[in-house]
Formats: C-alpha cells, sequence, structure tokens
C-alpha cells in the first residue's frame, strides 16, 4: 500500500514537472520596450523581438496596431534574428496598422536563441496614451508547422504634449520720485490809490461822444403796397355800364324824335 502511495506521488510530481516544462517552452514575442515615454513631435523606435524558448524558429509573421491619430509609422527594418528573406513588409498609417513576415531559406535548421525580428520608427503626432498591440502571430518550425502556445506581450507609448515656452518678462526698472519745486514769486509793484489819482488828475482824457440816440432809434416804417380793392373794381363797371346804357338810349330817343 505504502508503495502505490510513493509510486502515485511520482507519476504527480512528473506530470507537474512536464506541464511546468511545457508551459515555460512557449516561445514568446513582445514589443520592446514595452513602455516608452515621448513628447508630442518627438520621433521613437521599438523593437519585436523572439525569444524562441527552446523552439526552432524557422519563419515569423504579425500584425501591430497603432492609434493613427497619435504615431505614424515612418519605417519598419528587418532584424537579424531570422537572417531569412521578408516575404511581408507593408505600413499602413490610413487604418493605424503595419503587417511583416520573414523565413529562413538555404537551411535546414532553425533559430532557438533570442533576437530582433524588425524594428519600426514612429513619429508621435498627438499626445495620450498609444497602445502597440500585436496580432495575428505567427511562430513556425523547421516542419513548416506552426508553434502552439506563443505568448504575446503588448507595448504602450505614452506621448507628452509640447509646452509653450514662457513668456519672456522685461526686466522692471526702478523708477525714483523727483520733487517739483515750485517757482520763485517775483514781487510786483502795485499802484496805490495816490499815483493813480495823480496820473488821471494830471493827463485828463476827453469824454467820448455819445451815439445819437434819435438817429440810431429811428426806423422808416416799411412802406405796404396797397393792393387793389376788388370789390371796388366791380362796382366801377358795374356804373360804368349802366352809364353806357342810358347814353344809348338817349341817343335812340333822339334819333327817333327827330325821324318823326
Amino acid at each position: 500500500m505504502k508503495r502505490l502511495k510513493f509510486i502515485g506521488v511520482v507519476v504527480m510530481l512528473i506530470a507537474m514537472c512536464t506541464c511546468a516544462h511545457s508551459a515555460s517552452a512557449a516561445p514568446v514575442v513582445s514589443v520592446e520596450p514595452g513602455s516608452i515615454e515621448v513628447k508630442e513631435g518627438e520621433t521613437f523606435t521599438v523593437d519585436i523581438m523572439i525569444d524562441p524558448a527552446g523552439s526552432e524558429i524557422m519563419g515569423a509573421q504579425y500584425n501591430l496596431y497603432f492609434d493613427n491619430a497619435l504615431v505614424s509609422a515612418t519605417e519598419q527594418v528587418t532584424g537579424d534574428f531570422l537572417g531569412g528573406i521578408g516575404m511581408l513588409d507593408n505600413i499602413n498609417n490610413t487604418i493605424g496598422m503595419i503587417m511583416y513576415g520573414e523565413m529562413r531559406t538555404n537551411v535546414n535548421y532553425g533559430v532557438n536563441t533570442s533576437g530582433i525580428l524588425a524594428t519600426i520608427t514612429f513619429n508621435a503626432t498627438g499626445h495620450g496614451v498609444c497602445d502597440l498591440t500585436l496580432g495575428d502571430v505567427i511562430l513556425s518550425d523547421k516542419d513548416a508547422k506552426a508553434i502552439s502556445g506563443v505568448v504575446i506581450h503588448d507595448g504602450t507609448c505614452n506621448i507628452a504634449p509640447v509646452e509653450s515656452p514662457p513668456l519672456p518678462v522685461s526686466p522692471t526698472t526702478p523708477t525714483t520720485s523727483t520733487p517739483i519745486t515750485a517757482p520763485a514769486q517775483t514781487p510786483t509793484e502795485v499802484e496805490t490809490t495816490e499815483n493813480a489819482d495823480t496820473t488821471t488828475t494830471d493827463n485828463p482824457v476827453p469824454p467820448l461822444p455819445k451815439p445819437d440816440q434819435t438817429a440810431t432809434s429811428s426806423t422808416p416804417a416799411p412802406i405796404h403796397a396797397q393792393q387793389p380793392d376788388e370789390d371796388g373794381t366791380a362796382n366801377q363797371s358795374g356804373f360804368a355800364s349802366a352809364f353806357l346804357s342810358t347814353v344809348m338810349l338817349v341817343v335812340s330817343y333822339l334819333i327817333l324824335r327827330k325821324s318823326e
């Protein structure tokens, strides 16, 4: 019974060690440095690192997603990890995605030491936190089979805004107050009443003639033109007509009398 328990414990330990070995043997693909701080307008680079963890890597590919409102990718350079031929190299700042793929050629064995797969250069166009996220990561072995259980470590870029330079402050010159001195007053001679009276007595001034009040005050009255009396004119014309009619009647009477 004791031997069975002992065997069971040994089997459990072996299983645990196997699981731990399998877990520790998973390759790792990471963005290095994992966190970076820059200022808006600066240029920075990140590396895509691969740790095979004992596996033989023959090929690798990945997509890297970023916020195109904060950063813009300018270049992607092949690293020395695989030393093979780049099969895919594309930068798309419109959607914020970078694609890369590479494989070893002319050899029948893979790489089992850590190294840089590619280096990417970015330009910080905004300020904020930009995540650099790996996706669609595939590692293949020497038999061109995908390696399972690959561990992925993403990156982050903290972009600080550009601080405006402080405005120059002009030095202030201390001002000194100058006392204002009032001008000295010069004494003036004031004529006395006696001098004034003496001068008036010695040099008499004749009085000015007064203007003629009658001449200035009399103003000719305006002459108004008499307007013709319409009623008088009408009466005179009526009287003349009646007088003429009477004369004509008398003349007619005399002619008739004379003819008899």
